[in-house]
C-alpha cells in the first residue's frame, strides 16, 4: 500500500503496533516540527501512568480475563499485544491467557471453553466496556479513557 499512496502523495509509513504509539507520534512530531509537544505529551502520559500505577498498586498481580465478544461464534483473549492488554499489564495486572495459538494479538476460543459458571460472575467482578475505546483507539486519550473507566468500575 505504501508505494501505491506514495506515488500520489508524499506518504509516512508508521508503525503497525497499537502498543507503539509514541513512536508514531515524535515521528509526527519531527515531520510537523511539533517534536517539543509531540515529547511533552509523552512526558504527560508517563506521568500519568506513574500516578495511576500507585493508584492500581492494591491490584498488582490481580489475574484478569480480557475478553472481546462479538458474537457466539467469535470470542477472543485479548493479549498483552493489543493495546487493552498491554496497557492492563503496564498497570500491574496479570492477564489469564489460554495454551492456545495468538492471531493478531489475540487468542481466538470457543463459548465451550469458558467455565458456565464463572467465579468472577458469581462474584460480581464481571465488567463490560466499549469495544472500541479498549480496542480500536490507541493513544494518550484512549489511555486516559480506559483508565478512568477503569477506575469507576473497580471504585478507585
Amino acid at each position: 500500500m505504501y508505494l501505491i499512496f506514495s506515488q500520489i502523495a508524499p506518504t509516512l509509513p508508521l508503525s503497525h503496533s497499537d502498543r507503539h504509539w509514541q513512536d508514531d507520534l515524535l515521528t509526527l512530531g519531527r515531520v510537523t516540527h511539533r517534536e517539543q509537544q509531540a515529547q511533552q505529551v509523552i512526558q504527560d502520559y508517563n506521568k500519568r501512568m506513574t500516578d495511576t500505577k500507585e493508584k492500581f498498586k492494591a491490584l498488582q498481580g490481580k489475574q484478569l480475563l480480557l475478553l472481546s465478544i462479538s458474537g457466539l461464534d467469535s470470542i477472543e483473549v485479548f493479549t498483552k499485544q493489543t493495546f487493552a492488554g498491554n496497557l492492563l499489564e503496564e498497570l500491574g495486572f496479570e492477564l489469564v491467557l489460554p495454551k492456545l495459538p495468538v492471531r493478531y494479538g489475540a487468542i481466538p476460543i470457543s463459548l465451550e471453553l469458558l467455565p458456565q459458571s464463572l467465579p468472577a460472575y458469581q462474584a460480581k467482578q464481571v465488567y463490560f466496556v466499549d469495544y472500541h475505546f479498549w480496542s480500536r483507539i490507541t493513544g494518550p486519550i484512549a489511555t486516559e479513557l480506559v483508565i478512568e473507566q477503569l477506575q469507576q468500575l473497580l471504585d478507585l
